[in-house]
């Protein structure tokens, strides 16, 4: 998943200026409100880096002890399902053996996630009803006890997914931070150091070049996420092939 290639454009810039700063500790130093700046600066980085490592996080051992326990859930319900039908075939209960086709072991382990401990939910609410009313002629077929273990294979995968989406949750929360609040942050910070580069200018004329040179590499990381405007031709006359193509990269 990770940070996409703008916000890490962003943040190789940033790790340059804190390198600026580490080469150049007298230029750095020569006014005490750019010096306490350059430490928030730092503590700022060291942010960004942190959501660059929740943002490289994975989700792949999540994703596999869900599959596992929705593939096992699946089983055992689909079992209850079969035999569901069996009864409802037994007992000519046209309606019931309808449903418990359709509720059979492959189409609940694609149900989608999210519907699917419902759908669990109405197998047991449908099925339960029976074992009251026909209590000697449902345990051939399923059981309160199976109902039961049906439940928990549902609560086990139910667990596995909201670590599923508690760990992408942290990983998607990571890269919208950085964009909306971190890019921000480090900005801010540079045109605070901006402010000072006419005075630092005559006693650290290198400094500056480069710290202008980060910027301007900045600046164009920006531009090109604004997007550009193109114009398709013929090349043998000129001439406009279609509308205008809006790129953005």
């Amino acid at each position: 998943m990770a940070l996409n290639q703008i916000s890490l454009a962003h943040l190789t810039q940033y790790t340059e200026l804190e390198l600026l700063f580490n080469d150049n500790p007298t230029a750095v130093a020569s006014n005490a409100a750019f010096a306490a700046r350059r430490v928030l600066y730092g503590n700022s980085l060291n942010q960004a880096y942190d959501y660059r490592d929740s943002a490289n996080a994975t989700t792949a051992g999540f994703t596999t002890a869900k599959k596992g326990a929705k593939k096992t859930s699946s089983k055992s319900a689909g079992g209850i399902t079969g035999k569901g039908e069996s009864y409802a075939i037994f007992k000519n209960n046209i309606e019931l053996r309808e449903q418990m086709q359709e509720w059979s072991q492959a189409f609940l382990y694609k149900t989608n996630d999210p519907d699917y401990a419902g759908v669990i939910q109405n197998i047991y609410d449908l099925l339960t009803p029976f074992i009251t009313s026909d209590p000697t002629g449902t345990p051939d077929y399923f059981t309160a006890l199976q109902l039961t273990s049906m439940l928990s294979d549902k609560t086990a995968f139910t667990g596995k997914l909201n670590k599923f989406k508690a760990a992408k949750l942290n990983i998607d929360t990571a890269k919208s931070d950085f964009k909306t609040i971190q890019i921000p942050e480090m900005k801010e910070h540079i045109t605070f150091f901006e402010g000072f580069l006419t005075d630092l200018e005559f006693a650290f004329p290198d400094f500056v070049s480069e710290f202008k040179a980060i910027v301007e590499k900045l600046n164009i990381i920006g531009r090109r996420h604004q997007g550009v405007t193109a114009i398709m031709k013929y090349a043998a006359n000129d001439e406009v092939i279609n509308s205008l193509v809006h790129l953005k990269y």
